[in-house]
């Protein structure tokens, strides 16, 4: 048999002396029924002395604490403009933009290109008896046609028509009106523009019956080009003589002189429009 093991060694108790020891008062409360000693009345109270230490003690170090969290209030207040105060002399200077926007200036009008008055391309209107048409250059436009007599002679010369007038120095350059070739006319004057229609005879100036008609105008390159009527910047011509008839009107406007509709005759030429 193994023999158990031997007892572990124990250190031996050490005695200490009662000096060693740290010396601690003992403070008993006063009982409930003990008397306590209070100095005589002209004895004073001895007052405990403190030692202090020559080495300063570390203070603790303080905590921040954040502030409450406050409301916030939007107060919105009324800025001036920096142009009232620049009158002021004891306020400091404000800083104004060096670039200050100017208003654009406007073009200049451009003039309108004023009108010439060419020879035989001019026509004018002033009365019943005195005013002007434009007509093939030749009777029945014989000449551009080789000689011959043109059906459609007031359709092929509205590039190449003259102006004829019913008396001399109506219009510069302008030949006389064919005789009896007007039957009848009719003249209208507004403040918007002049007017003359009427009826034709067609063989006075050697036009067919079945001619159905052309329309000279200023529009565009104008027909004939460069053709005008006095002191009106826009008119309008239709020869027909298919219907023996005819109209002019001298415009302050295109919207009374429209070009457009040549197609429909003088009615629809000579009809005001607003």
């Amino acid at each position: 048999m193994l023999s158990p093991p031997p007892p572990p060694a124990t250190a031996p108790e050490q005695n200490y002396p009662e000096e060693a020891q740290s010396e601690k008062p003992s403070v008993q409360p006063p009982l409930a029924n003990e008397p306590i000693d209070v100095p005589a009345e002209g004895h004073e109270i001895p007052t405990p002395t403190t030692t202090t230490s020559s080495t300063p003690s570390q203070l603790p170090t303080p905590r921040f604490t954040p502030p409450a969290p406050t409301a916030t209030t939007t107060t919105t207040t009324h800025t001036p403009s920096p142009t009232a105060f620049l009158s002021e002399p004891d306020l400091p200077s404000l800083d104004i933009p060096s670039v200050i926007p100017t208003k654009s200036k406007k073009k200049p009008k451009t003039k309108p290109t004023p009108i010439v008055y060419k020879d035989g391309l001019t026509v004018t209107l002033e009365s019943e008896s005195d005013f002007c048409l434009f007509l093939p250059s030749s009777p029945g436009n014989k000449d551009a046609n080789g000689g011959k007599y043109d059906r459609d002679a007031i359709g092929s010369s509205e590039k190449n028509a003259r102006a004829f007038c019913t008396k001399q120095d109506l219009a510069p350059g302008a030949g006389p009106m064919p005789p009896g070739f007007i039957k009848s006319a009719v003249f209208k004057s507004t403040d918007d523009y002049v007017q003359v229609d009427g009826t034709i005879n067609n063989a006075a100036y050697h036009l067919s019956d079945q001619d159905g008609g052309g329309q000279y105008d200023d529009h565009g390159s104008g027909s004939p080009p460069e053709s005008h009527c006095k002191n009106y910047p826009y008119y309008v011509s239709l020869i027909e003589p298919d219907m023996k008839r005819f109209c002019i009107r001298c415009c302050k406007s295109y919207a009374q002189c429209n070009a457009g509709r040549s197609e429909y005759g003088c009615d629809s030429v000579l009809r005001d429009r607003k």
